[in-house]
């Protein structure tokens, strides 16, 4: 039972291969294989021992995503192709009419039937494409009849002529022997254009050959080089990694002996502290002691002093008291309250002295207070302050687990990103190989049909060079009959029997004197008669 024909869109529509001749020709002159455009679902990109994993689903879904839209541009490469071919009038691929994908080939080591149309660029070679119709052919055909009716037509009136006059006959004669030169160097020029023209399309076709395996030489090797920059970048991601896993370690470490460095400076600083409280409460208490003493010296020696003043002023009231009495009184009276004034100053000072040193302790005492508060609150800060790193460290590590978790899900869904890439590169590039093998063939083919169709112009051209000299020296040998009947009538001057002479000229009975002509008769000669 013959298989039903598939078009790209009922195949599209169905989910089936399409096997029509233009879709095949349109898969084959885009390197598409039939297969590439049938739908699948997503679990056909799962991996089954990790179907159940939520990151490997996601990855699935990226697949899946990626070859719907590799499917779709495919789809649209298709029907774009298919409507060229459309537009073009396409019937049917020589590749496809010679090598039928529904056949098998015959083969000794696999009889298999082909299961894509790119299996024809493996089958044996065929039967060539031969072409015979030329147009040039047709005009040498054309040209042949025109000069046997030439030929006709200039014995009619050699003939005529000869009648007439023989001096209108050597004219024509000679003026047909220059237009025969002028169309033989004619001809030949026009050869020696056409082989120039044939030489150069051949030569155009071998350097685009050339080059188009040059461009294809190059983009294997672009595709070489984007791989192993792909490998590269690869392992300097994975040491990359690697780094930063060292580098995690290396400053969790240094966490650790920064926070220890810190705790113990911590309490050295502490202990400082307590250090220079102590130290500065052992100055206040050596300053006290230190100004009571110099007071207690200051007494002493303000009281010496007073009872020398005393003693000299004594001295001076007695030594005065004869001279004036009232004047010491009174002068006694005035030391006497400068001594109370002095004394009263002198208790005042120290008073003021004492007020200070106690005001001063009180400071010390307050600032002694203020700087056990903030030891107290430096405490506090730092108990705080360690609680709070503690609880950061548990949030940053729950955090770190979660980053952790989303990054391995990022470098898991970019590995298989990467792949993807990598798969449609390599995609790409064999379905560019399938295309320049389709190319290559069809050049192969056309290069073929126009070696073929080039034997054939020359087989007949060389056929139609033979009959042109056989009949241009049966034109010759007519001629010379002629000639010669004409001479025979000059002689005897008799033009009635002019129709009876030309009938014995072409007569069986003279092969003698044909043959007599044709060994007379230069290579030179004969060549010339051909054109006229």
């Amino acid at each position: 039972m013959p298989k039903k024909a598939v078009s790209l869109e009922d195949a599209i529509l169905q989910g089936v291969r399409p096997n029509t001749p233009r879709a095949l020709e349109a898969c084959l002159r885009t390197g598409i294989e039939p297969d590439e455009i049938i739908p699948r679902v997503i679990e056909d990109f799962l991996h089954h021992k990790h179907k159940h994993d939520d990151v490997e689903r996601e990855a699935a879904h990226l697949r899946f995503t990626h070859f719907e839209e590799g499917r779709q541009t495919k789809i649209g490469l298709l029907r774009r192709e298919k409507q060229k071919l459309v537009d073009a009038g396409f019937t049917g691929s020589p590749i496809l009419a010679k090598l039928s994908p529904k056949k098998p080939f015959d083969d000794s080591n696999d009889n298999h039937k082909l299961i894509s149309p790119f299996d024809v660029f493996n089958a044996p070679a065929n039967e060539k494409i031969v072409v015979t119709d030329s147009t040039m052919m047709e005009m040498e055909e054309k040209r042949f009849q025109a000069m046997k009716i030439r030929q006709e037509r200039e014995i009619a009136s050699i003939i005529e002529m000869e009648s007439r006059m023989a001096e209108i006959q050597k004219q024509n004669a000679l003026r047909d022997a220059q237009e025969a030169k002028r169309k033989a160097e004619w001809e030949k020029e026009k050869k020696e254009r056409r082989a120039v023209l044939v030489a150069a399309k051949h030569e155009r076709e071998i350097l685009k050959k050339k080059s188009e395996d040059a461009e294809a030489a190059a983009r294997r090797q672009r595709a070489k080089r984007e791989a192993e920059k792909e490998k590269v970048l690869l392992e300097e991601e994975r040491r990359q990694e690697k780094l930063r896993q060292r580098e995690m370690a290396e400053r969790e470490m240094d966490r650790k002996q920064k926070a220890e460095l810190h705790r113990r400076q911590t309490e050295e600083l502490l202990q400082q502290q307590e250090n220079k409280i102590m130290e500065s409460r052992r100055r206040v208490i050596e300053r006290e002691e230190l100004a009571q003493k110099k007071m207690a010296e200051a007494n002493e020696r303000r009281r010496q002093e007073a009872a020398a003043r005393r003693e000299k002023a004594n001295a001076r009231i007695q030594a005065a008291l004869d001279q004036n009495q009232n004047v010491m009184l009174k002068k006694k009276q005035e030391f006497e309250q400068k001594q109370e004034l002095a004394a009263a100053r002198a208790m005042e000072v120290h008073r003021k002295e004492m007020q200070e040193l106690k005001d001063r302790a009180e400071r010390n005492r307050k600032e002694e207070d203020i700087r056990l508060q903030r030891v107290e609150a430096a405490r506090n800060n730092q108990n705080e302050r360690v609680e709070t790193i503690v609880k950061k460290r548990h949030q940053l590590e729950t955090h770190l687990d979660v980053v952790y978790t989303e990054r391995s899900k990022e470098r898991t869904l970019k590995s298989v990103e990467r792949d993807l890439t990598l798969e449609e590169k390599k995609a790409n590039v064999e379905r560019l190989k399938k295309v320049e093998e389709f190319n290559r063939i069809q050049t192969l083919i056309r290069i073929s049909e126009e070696d073929e169709r080039s034997r054939m112009i020359k087989v007949k051209k060389q056929a139609l060079i033979d009959a042109r000299k056989k009949i241009a020296l049966e034109s010759l040998v007519r001629k010379h009959r002629i000639a010669e009947a004409v001479g025979n009538m000059r002689i005897s001057n008799k033009w009635d029997n002019i129709n009876e002479i030309m009938e014995g000229s072409t007569s069986p009975d003279r092969k003698n004197r044909k043959k007599k002509l044709m060994s007379s008769k230069s290579a030179s000669d004969i060549e010339t008669s051909t054109y006229l």
